[in-house]
């Protein structure tokens, strides 16, 4: 017994001081007959955070001893939310919630369930909540930046970063984020300022070298990068694509691809975008292909493969099986019921299009906007395009209701078209670049229709009831 007391003090030690790997060796072969719950929850952790998913096993045993204990449940609904199994997560949240209404950290984890599941108004509910109680807990300020930055409210995003870096003014991944939102806010300047900090790099001193992949080489042969910070290198592969200097970009993707990280579907995405940005449609594809085969549910890739197959080989074998990835990736998205009353009241037809500006369709789309009979029918437009010139100035005019939904995401789009109470719902897009043909998947109106902006062809979406055909 004294041996065994002895080995908990130890492990005990080597856990406050981070050592999680001697944790387990001290404690595995004694933790089967002991039923302290505290240690068995510590162990349960410990393997967790060594990325071993029996620890939760653990976890799970140390609750059946103290099953009202608010630590061992919120480790729980955290592991879960980890593991992106939502309704276990809140199932383990709300047992908190009922022992502890105000505990910030579980209001913190209820909000980042609903962050998952892209509810960002109970996720800010929730994270608020928290915030109140608790504003100086890192974890959720950058967690409500992120959901800002989801939500394309980017200065309110900053708000909470910068409160951030108050608080660890040299936290790596909030110096990433803001770098990711000025990049979204096409302020390139700032964003490589933020990146470099993030990097650890003098920009000044970056500036001046003349070989920057030489550079690079160098940086990544010294550096060990660890998986996070390996995903930061990708939206900073975005900001030099942008800025035009692709071998840099290509060069940088490239070595992050010898990397094993998670999420390596975005690095794909990337590489897909870098390639058909320069026109290389074929390799573009290779890597939308490779980003598939690793998350068959990243919809970005799938309509992004779907708009390059739409018009090379439209109507084969492997179009539709993307297709039918597409709409396998939709289907747990909510659809709605209608029970308009119209009472003789106008017809209202909805538009949605992220070419509401100097663009070839235009041309064809105004005649047919003008032309409309105002007294049968309402016109709603919904734009998916932050440019606004001219023709954009036509377009709303020529509306009864104008919608400028670009920063919002695809729930909440078919939540304003269903409020809307749109009878016909019509897409101008489809496959295309800056296109949210997702937002139909949703069915916020009961007839759905795509038009124009693509191959005359159906685009093949299993919630599109008619195609017009030029």
């Amino acid at each position: 017994m004294k041996f065994l007391e002895e080995k908990i003090k130890e492990a005990l030690k080597y856990y406050k001081n981070h050592d999680f790997e001697k944790v387990v060796i001290i404690l595995k072969y004694f933790i089967d007959n002991i039923d302290n719950p505290n240690i068995i929850f510590i162990y349960g952790k410990s393997l967790i955070l060594l990325d071993n998913a029996s620890g939760i096993n653990y976890l799970l045993r140390a609750l059946e001893l103290k099953p009202n204990d608010i630590n061992i449940l919120g480790e729980i609904a955290l592991f879960y939310i980890n593991q992106q199994i939502e309704d276990k997560a809140e199932y383990y949240i709300d047992k908190a919630l009922k022992i502890e209404s105000n505990n910030p950290y579980i209001l913190y984890l209820k909000g980042c369930v609903k962050n998952i599941q892209e509810n960002f108004k109970e996720a800010l509910f929730f994270y608020e909540k928290s915030y109140n109680i608790n504003p100086k807990f890192v974890p959720l300020l950058i967690d409500i930046g992120n959901v800002y930055k989801n939500k394309k409210e980017y200065d309110k995003a900053l708000n909470f970063y910068f409160r951030v870096l108050e608080i660890d003014k040299d936290n790596k991944g909030t110096l990433n984020n803001i770098g990711i939102v000025y990049l979204l806010k096409k302020d390139f300047r700032k964003s490589k300022e933020y990146f470099f900090k993030c990097f650890n790099i003098d920009i000044d001193y970056y500036n001046l070298i003349e070989d920057k992949i030489e550079f690079w080489q160098n940086y990544f042969l010294l550096n060990k990068l660890n998986k996070e910070f390996i995903s930061y290198f990708i939206g900073f592969s975005e900001l030099l694509s942008e800025e035009n200097y692709i071998e840099e970009s290509l060069f940088i993707l490239d070595y992050l691809e010898l990397k094993s990280f998670k999420n390596k579907d975005k690095l794909y995405l990337a590489k897909g975008n870098l390639y058909s940005k320069v026109g290389d449609a074929k390799t573009a594809i290779k890597n939308y292909i490779k980003g598939n085969q690793i998350n068959k549910r990243n919809s970005n890739i799938i309509n992004n493969i779907l708009s390059l197959y739409y018009y090379e080989n439209y109507g084969n074998e492997k179009y539709k099986y993307y297709l039918n990835l597409f709409n396998f990736s939709q289907k747990n998205n909510k659809e709605y019921d209608f029970f308009f009353n119209k009472n003789n009241q106008k017809i209202k037809i909805g538009y949605v299009s992220q070419d509401f500006s100097l663009h070839s369709i235009i041309y064809f789309l105004q005649l047919l906007y003008k032309n409309h009979n105002k007294n049968d029918f309402e016109i709603f437009s919904y734009y998916l395009n932050e440019i606004f010139d001219k023709d954009t100035e036509l377009f709303k005019n020529y509306s009864d209701y104008w919608r400028e939904v670009y920063n919002l995401i695809d729930a909440e789009i078919s939540n304003i078209i269903y409020n809307d109470k749109i009878d016909i719902l019509v897409d101008l897009s489809g496959f295309t670049h800056k296109s949210r043909v997702e937002v139909f998947s949703y069915k916020p109106a009961p007839v759905q229709i795509s038009m124009i902006g693509y191959h005359d062809g159906s685009a093949g979406l299993e919630t599109m009831d008619y195609k017009i055909l030029r």
